[in-house]
């Protein structure tokens, strides 16, 4: 009944909309892939142990997770990593100095740790250095740096355990920006709180919020995304509202150059859009920087300076911000296919 419970209410946001990819996931210098038999694959930095190979050697080259299995969803913070299984459990290791990690303590990890005592959670979602959980009946557990308010409880305050956050309508999908926090709830209204020097709330001024607030006049959002300093929200129609970014960004605008979007990430300065017709676009707040006609596409993660596309066929593609990758992007070579989104549902 459990796993039941969990892959229904899954089912309902993937139904909604793809706002995260669950099988890819790109920390400021790190990457997390899953593959299609629920297997983590990591590389890149390994300072802190983000690459969960109980090692801080540095990987070049994707290496599977030994002992770990049934894996659903993958995500990333700058230096620390998170894990879902199919049981609703929550794994983590990497950097953990405002306790990110969510044990009690803030001893960094160099490989993967249960966190105790939650719910069954059914979505992550990893800002810089803080963590959010979202749990089978709607609510939102946070935890990690609170300097800015982004864990929404008040106040300023680093937390090492998951704390729930009182007071919200029901959730039904999560995301963190570099400093800040959103929420979509089930009727389609955004809730933020966090940094807001940017304007990246979407409140029509820059000043932080320390609890969720809802936007106003922004309504039937089917999907959301945060970078470091921009919020990007997706409507019922395809459209796009981006917050943040730049003084004239303070409360969401449309971007009119892009439409019908079917996938939505962003991480960093990197902003990274797919429509139905498999177009990618990156952009700045209200600026388009480069577009790319991909295979057909069916999940993307956004990194700092970079963004990963996933395609039908399970190979991954690297699309950056360099003018190399933006005309060319390249295909990574990999020894197994990367699941797609929906594919532990089956």
């Amino acid at each position: 009944m459990r796993i039941i419970n969990i892959l229904v209410f899954f089912l309902l946001i993937i139904t909604c909309f793809s706002t995260f990819s669950a099988t890819m996931a790109l920390g400021e210098n790190h990457t997390i892939l899953l593959d299609e038999n629920g297997f983590v694959w990591t590389f890149g930095q390994n300072n802190y142990g983000q690459l969960g190979h109980k090692s801080a050697s540095k990987l070049k080259e994707p290496k599977k997770i030994e002992n770990l299995a049934s894996i659903i969803a993958v995500g990333a913070g700058s230096s620390h990593t998170i894990l879902l299984d199919e049981n609703g459990f929550v794994w983590t290791f990497g950097r953990n100095i405002e306790g990110q990690l969510g044990h009690g303590d803030i001893n960094n990890l160099n490989e993967a740790k249960k966190i105790n005592c939650l719910p069954t959670i059914i979505a992550i979602a990893a800002g810089n250095s803080h963590t959010i959980l979202l749990d089978e009946k709607g609510h939102v557990w946070t935890f990690g740096k609170g300097w800015n308010g982004q864990l929404g409880h008040g106040d300023a305050n680093d937390l090492r355990v998951p704390k729930r956050i009182n007071g919200l309508p029901r959730i039904i999908t999560i995301t963190a920006g570099g400093e800040h926090s959103l929420l979509l709830d089930e009727n389609g209204f955004v809730w933020t709180f966090g940094q807001n020097n940017y304007g990246q709330l979407g409140h029509d001024n820059e000043n932080g919020l320390h609890i969720p607030k809802k936007i106003e006049n922004l309504a039937l959002i089917t999907a959301i995304a945060a970078g470091d300093y921009n919020s990007i929200f997706v409507d019922k129609s395809g459209f796009i509202y981006s917050s943040g970014g730049r003084p004239d960004f303070c409360a969401p605008k449309k971007i009119e150059s892009i439409c019908q979007a079917k996938l939505i990430a962003a991480k960093g300065s990197c902003n990274i859009v797919a429509d139905e017709e498999s177009l990618v676009w990156l952009f700045y707040p209200g600026e388009i920087s480069h577009t790319a006609k991909m295979p057909l596409v069916t999940s993307i993660a956004a990194g700092e300076n970079n963004c990963l596309v996933l395609d039908a066929e399970g190979c991954v593609w690297i699309f950056g911000y360099n003018q190399c990758l933006a005309n060319h992007p390249k295909r990574i070579p990999l020894e197994v296919k990367i699941a797609q989104p929906n594919s532990f549902l089956d």
